[in-house]
């Protein structure tokens, strides 16, 4: 005869070894297999590791990975009222460094992680703001250019 084993909507729960015992009267036999099922994996966790006035570096740990390595990050991100922006990262790193944001402005930050199967679903939206540093006023000599009929503001001094 013939016999089958079939599990309908399979998930990455039904992932195992399974086995076969054949007895027929004096006869035993066995065969084992290993059933390993593949699905996308499941969001990263994220967390804020620095936070400079123009930067903000993100770490994370992967979720459940699917049975499948990973093989890409992706960020997104914005600033509050902003388009989203997004960065693909490599597979191996760790963490990431966003760059040349603005000063003292809340970002709001969401990460997706891939396997050979697919990609996750968004981790949690993490908000944080860039450290924002008062405006320095420059010397009066490099700020004002003065004669007697005009006088110049370089507002652009400012730091």
């Amino acid at each position: 005869g013939r016999s089958q084993l079939k599990i309908d909507s399979a998930t990455a729960d039904d992932s195992g070894n399974y086995t076969c015992v054949i007895e027929n009267g004096e006869l035993l036999d066995s065969i084992s297999y290993s059933l390993r099922i593949q699905v996308p994996p499941k969001p990263p966790v994220i967390r804020v590791h620095r936070v400079t006035s123009n930067s903000i570096t993100l770490r994370w740990t992967n979720g459940d990975i699917g049975n499948s390595p990973i093989i890409a990050y992706r960020i997104k991100y914005k600033i509050t009222y902003g388009e989203w922006a997004e960065k693909l990262v490599s597979f191996y790193a760790e963490e990431h460094t966003l760059k040349n944001l603005y000063c003292g402005r809340q970002y709001h930050m969401v990460m997706y992680q891939s396997n050979y199967i697919g990609e996750s679903e968004a981790s949690q939206i993490i908000n944080t703001q860039s450290v924002g540093e008062k405006p320095a006023p420059p010397l009066h000599s490099s700020f004002i250019i003065v004669n007697s009929t005009l006088a110049i503001l370089l507002l652009d001094k400012w730091q």
